[in-house]
């Protein structure tokens, strides 16, 4: 491919940190007007590398190459002078300003040496309807979605006339629709000849939307190719060196007694005649399409929501929950769908987060017992090996794995017995989602019992013992592991038909 279609080039870059090294000569080419994909594991080196694009990090060593000409971006506002404009998972905006005033913030129009309000608000919104966005210039930044606060950073990279737009993990907070919307932007943006370097966990995304990708393993470069010709399962090896079934860890157990017993119960239309039995160490999965009642099904049994028909039994004793106060003093724990607005809280450290449901064990008279608390949290990070610089890290700045695990020892702590694991590797990469798996199998052989709900259905037939198929707020399957398919999932998932289950 001749040079001139290349709008940046890296080359040899490399990055140490004291005993790190976190960029070794990693070198490809972005072509011009293409979604270039950029993937890896944590600890790969993406973070590092778009820092050093953005100016916020020096490389040791390489070359960066835009539009042909060398540059060097030695720090964030010469990266933008050069054309290169940025796109975060925490969005750079200023909630009490207008839309107006941020999408201008930096290059307010003037008049006479005061600013210009009618004009940055012109400004700001023939650039936001050139993405096709119905949003007032003037309304406060604060009301917006953050789907609709993504939209406002696009346009107002595009005011920049960037070459390239940056976007790192740009679907995380987003909702199924919302993302749609954000790569229905992107092809917007990619039809007028926008560049985007799109860096993504998410591997089903990459196959979505990219044109190329470049695969990057312990600071490495391990190959840059066409995204038509490759697969997710193509793209796990590269990643990690192997393939995702070999992350899946499932040994043969013994199961204990019944642990939980649902008879009869529902909740309105969200669930119906719900009759499910759950053993020690038995991980049962549940499967089922959006809408299917899986999420309620998890909450009603943690608490969160009541129970209007029927009857449970929780460790042998009849009980209905009326609150998560409730479901957590008989041994249940819930690691919820949404871990960073349900899971964790970001401004809290590791060790707050993990000794949160715990106050029994760490205070007395109500006032905390440091020397206890630290014991506690330290215990759990050592065991399930949680990578964190200390206890007092905010828990925001782990990776998503870590911040698993955190949610995961949170109820370890108060020693549950049950665990209600709700689409449990959600925005972690496959090197994390390994380690996740290892736990939930050991948290099995040590007698735990796992409800594991999960739209990934190699997971679901790789990790369980018995898949619950769930259709309508009904359990129409349950599948022993020796039996259920993916094929006969869906059919159970997609179908009408039902059968009845123990």
């Amino acid at each position: 491919m001749p040079k001139q279609d290349f709008v940046l080039e890296i080359e040899n870059v490399t990055k140490t940190y004291p005993g790190v090294v976190a960029l070794k000569d990693v070198s490809f080419q972005i072509e011009r007007g293409k979604v270039h994909c950029l993937v890896g594991e944590n600890g790969a080196g993406k973070t590092t590398l778009i820092k050093i694009l953005a100016g916020a990090v020096q490389a040791d060593a390489g070359q960066i190459t835009l539009n042909g000409q060398p540059v060097a971006t030695r720090n964030p506002h010469a990266a933008q002078q050069l054309g290169l404009s940025f796109i975060f998972q925490e969005l750079n905006v200023v909630n009490q300003l207008t839309v107006a005033d941020n999408l201008t913030m930096g290059i307010e129009h003037t008049r006479l040496g005061v600013l210009d309000k009618k004009a940055d608000i012109a400004f700001a919104r023939r650039h936001l309807e050139r993405l096709g966005v119905d949003i007032d210039p003037r309304t406060s930044m604060g009301r917006l979605s953050v789907a609709q606060k993504q939209m406002v950073e696009i346009a107002r990279a595009l005011s920049t006339d960037a070459s390239i737009i940056v976007m790192d993990e740009p679907s995380a907070p987003l909702t199924d629709r919302e993302l749609e919307t954000l790569f229905a932007t992107i092809r917007k943006l990619r039809s007028e000849g926008v560049t985007i370097l799109y860096v993504s966990h998410r591997l089903a995304e990459i196959l979505n939307i990219g044109d190329n990708v470049t695969v990057l393993r312990d600071g490495h470069h391990v190959t840059t190719t066409e995204v038509a010709s490759i697969t997710q399962a193509d793209l796990v090896r590269l990643m990690v060196g192997r393939d995702l079934k070999e992350s899946f860890v499932h040994s043969e157990r013994e199961f204990g007694e019944p642990l939980l017993v649902l008879r009869g119960v529902s909740r309105g239309k969200e669930l119906r005649d719900i009759s499910l039995t759950l053993r020690a160490g038995e991980i049962v999965g549940v499967a089922g399409l959006a809408g299917a009642g899986r999420t309620e099904l998890a909450r009603l049994i943690f608490g969160a929501d009541p129970v209007e028909e029927g009857e449970m039994w929780i460790a042998g004793d009849k009980v209905l929950p009326r609150s998560p106060h409730m479901a957590i003093n008989r041994g249940i724990g819930l690691v919820p769908e949404e871990r960073r607005t349900q899971g964790i809280v970001g401004a809290m450290s590791v060790r707050e987060n993990i000794d949160l449901a715990a106050p029994g064990k760490i205070s007395q008279m109500g006032v905390v017992n440091g020397r206890k608390s630290r014991a506690l949290a330290n215990e759990y990070v050592q065991s399930l090996s949680i990578r964190t610089p200390s206890l007092r890290q905010k828990i925001a700045n782990l990776s998503g794995g870590n911040q698993q695990k955190c949610v995961v020892a949170r109820w370890l702590a108060t020693d549950s017995r049950i665990l209600l694991m709700d689409e449990p590797t959600r925005g972690i990469d496959v090197g994390a989602k390994a380690e996740m798996f290892a736990i939930m199998d050991q948290l099995a052989r040590e007698g735990k019992a796992i409800i594991m709900i999960s739209s990934e259905m190699e997971e679901l037939l790789g990790m369980s013992d018995r898949i619950l198929v769930m259709n309508r707020g009904r359990i129409v399957a349950d599948l022993p592991r020796t039996e259920a398919t993916q094929e006969i999932i869906l059919e159970y998932a997609a179908g009408d038909e039902q059968r009845e289950v123990e």
